[in-house]
């Protein structure tokens, strides 16, 4: 069984779409245009914007455990881990971690 790293795959035509989205806000704001962002690509978190997620899966089900990061660490929250950074959990193919994750 060979394993796929995160980094290899394509962004979703969805993940794209809600990229496009904060583009155009951003093109907007330059131009002096005042948009709403939770409109183009944005939610408001608890206290700040954050960026709105893909709303498709990154892949289909019957691959997502054949994804794997290549942390040279454990994973942790906010450890830059790329499974993490995609909204996905580590899995036994995954580097350092093994699938382990640390709170």
């Amino acid at each position: 069984m060979s394993f796929v790293l995160l980094a290899d795959l394509p962004p979703t035509s969805d993940r794209a779409h809600q990229h496009f989205l904060r583009v155009y806000l951003t093109v907007q704001d330059w131009l002096g245009n005042s948009l709403d962002p939770t409109q183009w690509g944005w939610y408001r978190g608890e206290r700040s914007l954050h960026p709105v997620p893909s709303k498709l899966s990154p892949a289909p089900q019957e691959l997502l455990h054949l994804i794997a990061c290549n942390c040279k660490a454990l994973c942790r929250a906010g450890s830059g881990c790329s499974c993490r950074k995609a909204d996905l959990p580590c899995t036994p193919a995954c580097g350092k971690c093994r699938g382990t994750v640390l709170a």
